[in-house]
């Protein structure tokens, strides 16, 4: 009997992996096929909404990373986020988390992902008052190369 039920858990795991993982290869499909950096990533992504109040959570409900050329299986890149006309070619990304580890996104596929928590707003996090870009790191070096990585503009405001 017990055995039956640990069979029965198991097979319903690997159907929510399965699941899971067709999903991810889903959006990938719909969205595109991974895209090659560009000025003005406003097509890459989708957020959950687009002015923020006080404590609210920032999510990127769907996007599709820049494929780099480190990217082999996988499609990694930092996100960051930059008060809007702070970003300069050569620029340093500063993370807005006090631990100072950005935040990393990894897609599979054709690089598309979903549900992808970017940050907080004050005062309970760190992302204060004003407009935002978002700047997708996709070599990961924490520096801003323009032709490299891609930026959202104006992706988002807060209202506090």
């Amino acid at each position: 009997m017990i055995g039956k039920a640990l069979c029965n858990f198991g097979q319903h795991r690997l159907i929510q992996l399965l699941a899971v993982l067709m999903s991810v290869f889903l959006v990938s499909a719909l969205c595109g096929q991974t895209r090659t950096a560009h000025a003005d990533a406003a097509n890459n992504f989708v957020l959950n909404k687009v002015v923020f109040g006080a404590n609210d959570q920032i999510i990127l409900d769907l996007g599709v990373l820049t494929r780099d050329r480190s990217d082999i299986f996988l499609v990694t890149s930092n996100i960051f986020l930059v008060p809007t006309g702070m970003l300069a070619p050569g620029a340093f990304l500063p993370d807005l988390d006090p631990t100072g580890i950005p935040n990393v996104i990894q897609a599979m596929g054709g690089g598309g992902f979903i549900d992808e928590t970017i940050g907080f707003t004050v005062p309970a996090g760190t992302v204060s008052g004003g407009s935002w870009d978002i700047v997708e790191d996709a070599n990961q070096n924490n520096i801003y190369d323009g032709p490299a990585d891609s930026v959202f503009v104006q992706a988002f405001t807060v209202n506090i």
